[in-house]
């Protein structure tokens, strides 16, 4: 049986396998690679997502040919988002309460096809503008503009990340860079004073390794050579496996207020640790820029 993904024919013994089999090994191949399957056509036929569940009880045959079509998974969420927006600013743009009723209904079916695309995170955005939404009178939905302004600064920042995963980091390392001096002196301020600006910094600090944490699997997909990339000799699993550990410490700092150890994280683990990531992900983003 001759099965290929994208036009390239896939190494893997199926034999006395269902295509169900096939299909869900595929399927979990494709997401760890961050792509989702699009198409399945099975000897020059297309199947249609509801035959699959018949086919996938069926085994396969020698003679059978399967391909099957995947793209990024970001591809999707760029799309999902696009709508999303679009909804918003429809709303902002002052609509009649009829087509208010509309957008609304379009909201929730948006919500139940697309949920799967987003984070928890995302997925709480979108739940609670479809409260608000619930809450508000057709003829009184200026009242919620502050609400979907929310929302959609919110994803257009997950929008522009979607898009150009490589641009994004390059801003995000941008960001570190501005941060890094602060990062030195968030003890000094919080032993002078100046508690709200040190904590601030660390606000913002988390948030961009949040935001890292997120833009890193396109980034690498993006970059073929980002997969081999390596942070002070360690994988990147390695780095973030060590890693979580400090900012497990940083989040019980914050719960306790423990202010001399927040300071001590910030200085002596978090600075010197995302240093060498970003100076890592410059350095490759310089060499995919020479090529």
């Amino acid at each position: 049986m001759i099965i290929k993904v994208n036009d390239q024919v896939t190494e893997h013994n199926f034999a006395q396998e269902t295509y169900g089999d096939i299909l869900t090994f595929l399927d979990e191949k494709a997401e760890k690679a961050g792509q989702i399957i699009v198409a399945i056509t099975l000897n020059g036929q297309s199947v249609g997502a509801d035959h699959v569940v018949s086919l996938a009880a069926n085994p396969c045959q020698p003679d059978d040919g399967l391909e099957i079509r995947t793209q990024p998974i970001r591809f999707m969420r760029v799309d999902a988002i696009s709508i999303l927006l679009g909804l918003t600013d429809a709303m902002r743009s002052n609509p009649d309460a009829e087509r208010v009723a509309a957008l609304k209904a379009d909201t929730v079916e948006f919500r139940n096809r697309y949920s799967g695309l987003f984070s928890a995170e995302e997925n709480s955005f979108i739940d609670s503008l479809l409260e608000t939404l619930r809450s508000v009178p057709e003829e009184n939905l200026a009242t919620c503009h502050d609400k979907l302004e929310q929302v959609r600064l919110f994803f257009s920042e997950r929008l522009a990340e979607a898009e150009d995963p490589r641009l994004a980091m390059v801003k995000t390392t941008a960001l570190f860079q501005s941060l890094f001096d602060d990062l030195g002196t968030v003890s000094v301020r919080l032993q002078t004073g100046k508690d709200r600006a040190a904590m601030h910094t660390m606000v913002v600090i988390v948030e961009l390794i949040n935001k890292t944490v997120r833009i890193l699997p396109d980034f690498i997909a993006v970059l073929p050579d980002s997969r081999d990339l390596r942070i002070d000799n360690q994988t990147i699993q390695e780095f973030y496996d060590n890693f979580n550990g400090v900012l497990r410490e940083l989040m019980t700092a914050f719960e306790h207020k423990d202010s001399v150890l927040i300071g001590d994280l910030a200085e002596y683990e978090i600075r010197p640790r995302m240093a060498v990531f970003f100076k890592a992900i410059d350095a490759l983003i310089g060499q995919e820029q020479a090529c």
